[in-house]
């Protein structure tokens, strides 16, 4: 939805008023990353705190309750993704309102994130395996205004549980195309956990500028990701792709020197029909095959999350050899 809509839309249901900020405890100081998987907390407290906030508020009450069963209770987590993203319990319950139904929608699968806690737990472990030197950030999952998946804080990786809660049966007719290009399937979240883990570890981020790097670092973190956690990743993006597999590499390799991103990476749509973020797919393809290459899994885990010759990685993986130039 664009901003002046969403505005329209706040005046409409009565909550255009001055923002009304989470008046929470202080915030404690951030932990540093752990080594141990096992120290690494998993909090979805704000999620059940959403969730019983939900039941008490009326019409005419929502904004208090959700403040003061939602907002004041805050963990670091939530604290800082208000702060960041949300800034105000209008926006909150203006988002809330208008997504209804989706959010109805979502409520046992964002409920039941707790039980997945030991599936993350487990492929942070496998990460630590395959990455020894891998360091953990604190997790949190919230609720919050359908606007970002995720965000990092110094108190950790923060998980807006409404993203990542889509099942096959949640309505999206709410929802406008960049909203639901938003949406991750819920049966990924392990994997997609383990994904925002994994860019915690990569040494790229800053320097990945072309579309094949920006792809890599992507496309590095899919398939780590599944790795560590034995759940595929974007299986209907991989559906689609695998069908068109020469066709898109023949594509993606006539750009992927320049830093057009448009139609391949971060959710933008592709002006061919094509779906969106096959940037990822790519990316995995060739971390994939690097790896399954590799004689030295260990050393190929390092080279994918350090080496800054992007070039040399696709080269070595032995992918654009087997698929052939445009």
């Amino acid at each position: 939805m664009r901003r002046r809509d969403f505005v329209a839309t706040l005046a409409l249901l009565g909550l255009s008023g001055r923002p009304t900020l989470a008046q929470s405890e202080p915030t404690p100081p951030p932990k540093k990353p752990t080594g141990d998987p096992e120290m690494v907390e998993i909090s979805v407290t704000d999620v059940r705190q959403f969730w019983a906030a939900w039941d008490r508020a009326e019409l005419k009450t929502r904004l208090a309750v959700f403040q003061t069963y939602y907002l004041d209770l805050a963990t670091p987590g939530l604290q800082d993704f208000f702060a960041e993203q949300i800034e105000s319990i209008n926006a909150l319950v203006g988002a809330i309102d208008f997504y209804r139904r989706y959010y109805t929608s979502v409520r046992e699968a964002t409920l039941g994130i707790a039980a997945q806690r030991e599936q993350i737990r487990a492929g942070l472990r496998r990460l630590k395996t395959l990455y020894p030197e891998a360091i953990f950030p604190d997790l949190y999952f919230l609720v919050g205004n359908l606007s970002v998946p995720r965000l990092a804080s110094p108190h950790g990786l923060l998980f807006a549980a409404e993203v990542y809660a889509r099942t096959p049966t949640s309505p999206l007719d709410e929802l406008d195309d960049d909203k639901k290009r938003l949406l991750r399937p819920f049966a990924e979240l392990s994997a997609l956990v383990v994904h925002e883990v994994v860019h915690f570890q990569q040494r790229t981020l800053d320097i990945a500028a072309s579309l094949l790097a920006q792809s890599l670092v992507e496309g590095t973190a899919d398939w780590l990701g599944e790795l560590a956690t034995g759940v595929p990743v974007g299986v209907e993006l991989h559906r689609w792709a695998d069908a068109h597999e020469r066709e898109v590499w023949q594509a993606f390799a006539r750009q992927m020197h320049t830093q057009q991103t448009q139609g391949w990476l971060y959710g933008t749509p592709a002006d061919n029909g094509w779906p969106s973020n096959l940037g990822h797919y790519v990316g995995y393809k060739i971390a994939q095959a690097y790896y399954n290459r590799a004689a030295d899994k260990p050393q190929a885990v390092r080279a994918l999350l350090t080496e800054q010759n992007f070039e040399r990685l696709l080269a070595d993986s032995g992918y654009a050899a087997r698929l052939g130039s445009p």
